[in-house]
């Protein structure tokens, strides 16, 4: 059972990892997309906490785009990548 939750968080991280990437694809390329605002409400809870750091940096560096989207991608990879840990610890308690 604990295989069964770490194999769905991996998947749904994998889906947010793509909608993020498909979205910013998608402010490039058709801005005012009723796909992009579907994938935006989507994944606005998992950008939303870095929105303040990117628009640190933006304003701080004078870069004119957003990297709250890299930042959220970035923090994804990192919670993927502790995850098989976090199961190994509590499949020993187990």
């Amino acid at each position: 059972m604990l295989y069964t939750l770490y194999t769905a968080a991996h998947y749904f991280l994998w889906i947010v990892n793509a909608a993020i990437i498909i979205y910013c694809i998608l402010t490039w390329v058709a801005p005012r997309s009723a796909a992009r605002y579907w994938l935006e409400r989507f994944i606005n809870p998992f950008i939303a906490p870095f929105r303040r750091l990117g628009r640190y940096i933006c304003m701080r560096w004078g870069s004119p785009f957003d990297l709250t989207c890299f930042f959220a991608l970035i923090a994804i990879g990192i919670v993927d990548s502790f995850l098989p840990y976090v199961f190994l610890f509590f499949a020993r308690l187990f």
